[in-house]
């Protein structure tokens, strides 16, 4: 769901480092200020067994081998192949899903000791900065993972912090499930639908209207607000989507279905049909 811009972003913004074991990497000491008011002790521990939990169920689902860094590098080579990352999240994690992107781009360096965020050295801001540099000029998910592939050494993947990052990675780009989800659900006969599309540049659009979010709230609030219990709503969208704009769309019809409810003083069924992405 992310674009090309998650796959880069994260690397330039981990990479800047200095050699000392107790500084922080050189781009991160810029967020230091953000991290502080945004970022808690409780949210460092959560993100830590999260993290964790994260690991475990892409080994248990297939995505990695096991936990080496070996393993990390064959999921950056399937990209390159493969153009992309076709992995369905088919669980939730509370704190990696409810933080803002930039958030936990800029902050989950937090749950590294010192010792670990020593690993990196000044080679890694040269190489981020040779990847950030070729990704702009070809911005696709595979000629990036190549040049992560070409610009690292083999063990580059097994350090901590860029095991870490990966992880946060494929989580960010992976197509995620969510509990109203999925097709096949059993809906009622003649259901009525709304399509909303967001293309590969997030463009929203509905009927080939293009629309901004308040366009589309409007819209599906009119569409539902006569016989709800008959009608849906799907969301199509672009493997290039950004994740942030699907989790608007899809938020801004849960919360018109909310209004509704209130509104109309019972509960409505929530027909959400999530399509696969193209």
């Amino acid at each position: 769901m992310k674009s090309i811009a998650t796959l880069f972003i994260i690397f330039i913004l981990l990479f800047g480092c200095r050699s000392a074991p107790r500084k922080l990497p050189q781009l991160i000491q810029e967020k230091e200020n953000l991290c502080k008011t945004t970022f808690t002790e409780q949210q460092e521990r959560q993100l830590r067994k999260e993290l964790g939990g994260l690991e475990a169920y892409f080994i248990r689902k297939g995505l990695l081998k096991d936990s080496t860094g070996a393993s990390y590098r064959a999921v950056y080579k399937k990209i390159a192949r493969q153009g992309d990352l076709y992995f369905k999240i088919d669980t939730s994690f509370q704190l990696l899903d409810s933080l803002d992107w930039i958030v936990t781009s800029h902050c989950f360096y937090q749950v590294f000791t010192s010792e670990e965020l020593s690993q990196i050295r000044p080679r890694h801001y040269r190489a981020a900065k040779k990847i950030n540099a070729a990704s702009q000029k070809a911005p696709t998910p595979g000629k990036t993972a190549k040049q992560i592939l070409h610009q690292l050494k083999k063990e580059d993947f097994g350090f901590a912090y860029y095991k870490t990052s990966s992880l946060v990675l494929f989580y960010q780009i992976a197509w995620p499930y969510s509990d109203e989800h999925i097709e096949p659900l059993v809906y009622p006969s003649g259901l009525e639908t709304m399509v909303i599309q967001l293309n590969k540049n997030s463009q929203i659009t509905i009927d080939h209207a293009i629309m901004d979010m308040g366009d589309v709230r409007q819209k599906v609030y009119n569409f539902l607000k006569t016989h709800p219990e008959t009608k849906g709503i799907e969301i199509s969208s672009n493997r290039n989507t950004s994740y942030k704009s699907y989790l608007q769309v899809k938020e801004v019809v849960k919360e018109v279905y909310a209004e509704l409810s209130t509104t109309m003083g019972r509960p409505l069924p929530k027909y959400i049909i999530i399509h696969e992405p193209k």
